[in-house]
């Protein structure tokens, strides 16, 4: 039964190492300096879309694609 035991972890390995490695968890990065001085300058009017400023919008539409290619990386991973 032991041995048994050793044998189907042993082969669990192998098999694990054929698979491709997991992606890695999408974590938010960190918001740089001059996007922070725009967002703090915002007021509640201005948190709408057509109201941000070009600097705070461009960092957030970046870190939106790079949540969406995070996701597609684990939805792939997945299938």
């Amino acid at each position: 039964m032991n041995r048994a035991a050793k044998v189907c972890k042993r082969v669990g390995r192998k098999c694990e190492k054929l698979y491709p490695p997991r992606p890695p968890k999408w974590e938010e990065p960190d918001m740089p300096e001059d996007v922070r001085v725009a967002f703090q300058a915002m007021t509640v009017k201005d948190m709408g879309t057509i109201n941000r400023p070009a600097i705070y919008a461009a960092w957030s539409n970046e870190v939106k694609e790079q949540k969406a290619a995070n996701n597609g990386l684990q939805q792939a991973y997945h299938a």
